[in-house]
């Protein structure tokens, strides 16, 4: 009986152990997805940046060869049009900011998780134990 609780004991705390081995490794998992779609994200704003540099060069270029002055109406058109531009890129850097954030909270969760089960199982084995003593003094007692 004694043996048999022991072990059932033992066995609740590896089971937690585990839980809270595999939440560590979800976790990291999560913390690396945050990063790269951090990174992606910095990446696509630096793309769209000098893609927009070049579509608002493109346009100069058509303007000065159409014989228009840069001033007035066509510099606030090329104004507009980079504010416009801009919000794009910002756009897409918060989004990504956002989605790299969503993984990093995931990861915190799934930690936090992994704890909480590691700490149920050692105070569920320490029931288990408790339980197991005293049925081991209940039977001890009625031999005496």
């Amino acid at each position: 009986m004694a043996g048999g609780t022991l072990l059932q004991g033992a066995s609740q705390i590896q089971q937690g152990k585990a839980q809270k081995d595999a939440a560590d490794a979800n976790a990291a998992i999560a913390r690396q997805r945050a990063k790269q779609v951090y990174d992606e994200g910095r990446a696509k704003t630096i793309r769209q940046r000098i893609n927009n540099r070049e579509r608002l060069a493109g346009e100069r270029s058509k303007m000065a060869a159409s014989g228009i002055v840069m001033s007035g109406s066509s510099m606030d058109a090329l104004a507009k049009a980079t504010i416009r531009m801009e919000t794009g890129v910002q756009d897409v850097a918060r989004a990504a900011k956002i989605a790299a954030d969503n993984h990093y909270y995931k990861a915190k969760t799934t930690e936090w998780e992994g704890q909480l089960a590691k700490k149920a199982s050692t105070v569920k084995a320490a029931g288990t134990l408790l339980t197991g003593t005293a049925k081991v003094a209940g039977a001890i007692n009625k031999l005496y």
